[in-house]
């Protein structure tokens, strides 16, 4: 009976202090064991954090005169000193650190098979290891195009109906989009009229290019939403500071044949395989895995 009348206490406690879970972080400080950077930083925003609100609280009960605005610009000032004012590699160990407590937590909560391994030395704020990697060659290679095929719908576990062959995808006479390496341009043209063209083999004589720097390496992308019977496909284009310069929607085309134009236009070749929940557009692992530079161009697809 007490063991029951503790229990239902506990309950009715908890329901009571429920309404101060979207600010209980405010008071609690950073763990301990986080990376060095990473506490610093999460240190500085308790801070912040914990003195506006405690000026907020005794700002009535103390009758001040004075504003309670700047209080309230604390938090803001701690993020715009971390967005723009300290040191870029200290910005970016605490990305990188990041990323990697990101990885920990989506495989503490995840299936074994959609466990993530983490490389904190590769792109701008660390990766996943590719499932797939080619350096690139020393040569340029030959005028090579690639369009998009029609696929078949995706298909339930339980429906086993043979799969028909992939057929061109066309319309109005003509490919909806291209991947193209024309021998010194590499060409990526969306099925709206969106279109990249950067000169490869002479840079800096392009001054047509819509992307913000020469791209250096080719991604491959797959994204695997779980619980969820389809696949997302990407191609993207990266700087040598592994910031994307521009992405394109890849569903319909060959792997393999966009691996030959990243070679033929001497791109470092990336393919990376990946099951995540569905998450927000412009946030998640692989918008920090990838994150975008200013410019950055859209190419949808089909």
């Amino acid at each position: 009976m007490i063991g029951l009348l503790r229990a239902r206490l506990a309950r009715r406690a908890g329901a009571s202090r429920s309404w101060l879970r979207p600010v209980r972080w405010i008071w609690r400080l950073p763990e301990r064991g986080l990376p060095d950077a990473l506490r610093l930083r999460l240190l500085s925003r308790w801070i912040a954090w914990r003195t506006a609100a405690v000026l907020v609280l005794l700002w009535p009960l103390t009758g001040a005169s004075w504003p309670v605005w700047p209080a309230l610009a604390l938090p803001l000032l701690d993020l715009v000193l971390w967005l723009t004012v300290l040191p870029e590699p200290l910005r970016l160990a605490v990305r990188t650190a990041g990323l990697g407590e990101e990885i920990r937590r989506m495989n503490a909560h995840s299936l074994p098979r959609y466990a993530l391994g983490f490389d904190p030395d590769r792109g701008r704020n660390g990766r996943i290891p590719a499932r797939d990697s080619e350096p690139a060659p020393t040569h340029f290679g030959e005028p090579l195009g690639v369009f998009p095929t029609r696929l078949p719908p995706p298909q339930a576990p339980s429906d086993r109906r043979p799969v028909t062959p992939a057929t061109p995808w066309t319309g109005n006479g003509r490919a909806a989009s291209e991947v193209k390496w024309t021998g010194h341009s590499l060409v990526l043209s969306g099925a709206t009229g969106a279109l990249v063209q950067v000169n490869l083999e002479q840079p800096g004589h392009d001054a047509g290019s819509r992307l913000a720097a020469r791209p250096t390496e080719l991604v491959w992308l797959k994204e695997h939403r779980v619980g969820e019977y389809r696949d997302e496909f990407s191609i993207l284009l990266l700087d040598a500071t592994g910031r994307r310069l521009a992405t394109m929607a890849a569903t319909g085309f060959d792997e393999q044949y966009i691996r030959r134009i990243a070679a033929a236009a001497r791109l470092d070749w990336n393919a990376y395989e990946v099951a995540l929940p569905r998450e927000l557009p412009g946030r998640g692992l692989v918008h920090r895995m990838f994150p975008p530079r200013r410019g950055h161009v859209w190419v949808r697809g089909l």
